[in-house]
């Protein structure tokens, strides 16, 4: 189609959004039909087909190639896709994820491929990566502080980051695991953790399974909204702490199976009782729920063997 056929017949302009046809494919565009000066078109005949615009169903179907093309991304997209791919995609540029988890300055830049090498090189002092079935983590909890503590985690030849922080404000503690990723490729991870008490009062553990997150995400709105991490009050957490105010806890990393889903939902029912760890088992009413944390207790469990992370960042 020729594209002065694409301009409304009356105001000659390409329309934006919707048009009408007459019999003869004349086209007006929606502000001539509002200001009925086009009731019936210059033919004669009447504008009575409504449809959509070719030029806009035109790019949509055009696609776009990535703005880091140049960098060595060659997919290509809708317009209406794009936004969210840029968001994402692994040949964007990328700051160190300590700087960006406001857990230490660094000016770093770089690709995600070379993420790894840069905390390995530049930040060693974060220690030897954990394994994706981590036997135990011990860290000194201090009410009064705030803390944080990464670490990469070595799982399915995949890069993922350990994060947990301690947040005064709120006074809660926040566990997450990011997976360097698209979307998609961290929905298909989660992972289970483990927070045992050294006593035997009270409820003995409690398990959480949750998400992988991208590592494109808002990782500060999430711990504010408490999504798509695990969040345990101070109040809770206290009653978990052994000899020197030290958390012990384990976790897995695993990859999302076809009832996976399901056990991300156990989790949040989970959380929604975890409050109830501050609590003597006397006190929690119903075997059900408690029974959620005890089916597998550290008296079926093999021992922690306690791996210290003992070198702390200040959060700036």
């Amino acid at each position: 189609m020729e594209s002065s056929k694409l301009k409304c017949i009356l105001c000659k302009k390409y329309p934006t959004g919707d048009i009408y046809e007459c019999s003869n494919r004349h086209v007006e565009c929606l502000l001539c039909v509002n200001d009925k000066r086009g009731r019936s078109c210059v033919c004669c005949r009447p504008f009575n087909r409504r449809k959509q615009n070719p030029i806009e169903k035109l790019e949509k179907q055009t696609k776009i190639p990535c703005d880091f093309k140049e960098s060595g991304c060659t997919w290509l997209f809708e317009a209406s896709q794009l936004d969210n791919h840029l968001e994402e995609c692994k040949f964007r540029p990328y700051r160190c994820i300590l700087d960006e988890l406001d857990v230490k300055p660094c000016n770093w830049t770089g690709q995600q491929h070379e993420v790894e090498e840069h905390l390995e090189k530049d930040h060693r002092e974060l220690g030897t990566p954990f394994s994706y079935f981590q036997e135990a983590v011990k860290i000194a909890f201090i009410a009064n502080k705030p803390k944080s503590v990464v670490r990469l985690i070595d799982a399915f030849s995949k890069d993922f980051l350990f994060f947990y922080r301690s947040c005064l404000e709120r006074r809660m503690l926040c566990f997450m695991i990011i997976y360097f990723g698209r979307r998609v490729e961290a929905q298909q991870y989660y992972y289970e953790l483990d927070i045992r008490s050294p006593t035997k009062t009270g409820v003995p553990r409690m398990k959480f399974v949750q998400q992988c997150v991208a590592d494109c995400e808002d990782f500060e709105q999430m711990m504010e909204q408490e999504s798509n991490c695990v969040a345990i009050s101070f109040k809770t957490i206290k009653h978990y702490l052994g000899e020197g105010n030290a958390l012990s806890f384990r976790f897995i990393v695993k990859k999302t199976e076809k009832d996976a889903n399901k056990a991300v939902v156990a989790a949040a029912r989970e959380r929604s009782i975890s409050d109830q760890g501050n609590k003597p088992s006397s006190e929690i009413k119903g075997t059900k729920e408690r029974r959620r944390y005890t089916s597998g207790s550290s008296l079926d469990d093999p021992p922690l063997r306690a791996e210290s992370t003992n070198y702390e960042y200040p959060i700036f």
